[in-house]
């Protein structure tokens, strides 16, 4: 239970931080991507609307113009700026562009490419008709540099995930610790329960049995015997109990599925119940055909503790309802009674293991409803209750169907049966 926890934690919060870095990855890159093309949009709009204001000096000498104007497109070195005649000749280019120029291609107007020059740097380009008075007077071209704003971006990439595994690892850490920590503490209830429950037990069984040994009748020699013997049974009862709450806490409760009739097991314990306590009265609904797949011994006992526990809060006359349910894939077993009931409180609490009621008088372990939840949760199915003070309580109980042969086919490939 503990790794299957932590696991499913781990990863659950990855998937959540992988997801979140991610998105906020791809939003700073398109943030990125939409600044650069929009400032070069920006700056040929501010190109052109110098050269609108003279276009006689852009005609006579490009070149001139370029170096001439105070425009901060023009000279700024972090904005490439490339003139092209409409034949698709070179006119001018800023001085960043002495060493290469900006790629172009004849034709095309107001397209944003990215593109890579000889030596590895990476730049996006805006190419864009002049047109001046409703004239062709070329082409302007601009680029910006990528390369360190990519590059920025991956730095931003790898700071996500590396937060993102260390987040991982500590929330890890921490999750161990906590169910470290509870595991002890149910460590610790465990002992603490079962020394304080078997002492009582233990000191009548070792009392009879020294009464046996010095007695000197028969019938106080039987009596005593008698009640070693249902001590003993309590102390059995009660560490199988306990064994078994202590294995589904651990998270290794077997379960051994096979074909079974349901009704059987209900008929059975109702009549056991009858038996038990006489005066209460019992009601059975049971469907036409009880065909069913699950572990036969842990639905009894699922059955009998509830039926158990229905009788002890139910008065001299107290009546129990139980029905059962069926379909293909689905068990739906209801147990209610007509007796003391339960606070709020009780119900928040009352599948705790050694939870026990403290306004009644009965003098069970606070195991049988916890062993209840354990077996339907390990069978994959859910048990929910509604009560009221004084109005009775109903247990609702809902078991699905075990596939037999898909239970074996994992068992071999577990086991290495199979290949």
């Amino acid at each position: 239970m503990r790794i299957r926890l932590r696991v499913w934690v781990s990863f659950f919060l990855t998937a959540a931080l992988l997801t979140s870095g991610m998105m906020m990855y791809s939003y700073y890159r398109v943030q990125l991507i939409k600044g650069l093309e929009l400032r070069m949009v920006r700056s040929a709009d501010n190109i052109l609307s110098a050269i609108a204001k003279r276009p006689s000096q852009f005609r006579a000498d490009p070149n001139h113009f370029l170096f001439a104007s105070s425009t901060n497109e023009f000279t700024s070195g972090a904005v490439l700026v490339q003139f092209m005649s409409l034949d698709g000749e070179l006119s001018s280019r800023s001085p960043s562009l002495i060493s290469f120029h900006l790629p172009f291609t004849l034709g095309e107007d107001d397209v944003i490419k990215d593109v890579e020059i000889a030596d590895g740097t990476k730049l996006k380009v805006y190419q864009r008709l002049i047109v001046v008075r409703g004239r062709n007077l070329g082409y302007v071209v601009v680029g910006l540099p990528t390369t360190q704003s990519y590059h920025n971006l991956e730095i931003l990439r790898n700071i996500i995930a590396v937060m993102t595994i260390l987040t991982v690892v500590i929330l890890g850490y921490s999750i161990n610790a906590v169910v470290s920590h509870n595991v002890m503490t149910n460590h610790r209830r465990f002992l603490s329960f079962a020394s304080h429950e078997l002492r009582t037990p233990l000191a009548i069984i070792i009392g009879n049995a020294e009464i046996a040994l010095k007695t000197h009748t028969q019938n106080d020699y039987e009596t005593a015997l008698a009640t070693i013997r249902d001590e003993a049974e309590w102390m059995k009862r009660l560490v199988a109990n306990l064994l078994l709450i202590f294995r589904s806490q651990a998270g290794s409760e077997i379960i051994m599925a096979s074909p079974f009739n349901f009704s059987d097991i209900l008929t059975e314990e109702v009549g056991s119940i009858s038996r038990r306590y006489p005066q209460k009265i019992l009601h059975l609904q049971l469907p036409d055909t009880a065909d069913f797949v699950a572990d036969p011994d842990k639905v009894r006992q699922v059955v009998r503790n509830l039926l158990d526990n229905a009788a002890k809060y139910t008065g001299e006359m107290g009546r129990i309802g139980v029905s059962l349910t069926l379909t293909r894939r689905l068990a739906t077993l209801i147990v209610e009674d007509n007796g003391s009931g339960m606070d709020p409180i009780a119900q928040r609490h009352i599948f705790d293991a050694y939870y026990r009621l403290n306004y009644t008088d009965s003098d069970g372990a606070g195991l049988g409803l916890a062993i209840v939840k354990s077996i339907v949760e390990a069978h994959g199915g859910r048990i929910t209750v509604t009560s009221a003070l004084e109005k009775g309580t109903r247990f609702t109980v809902e078991i699905p169907s075990l596939d037999v042969g898909k239970i074996r086919q994992w068992l071999r490939k577990k086991r290495g049966w199979v290949s």
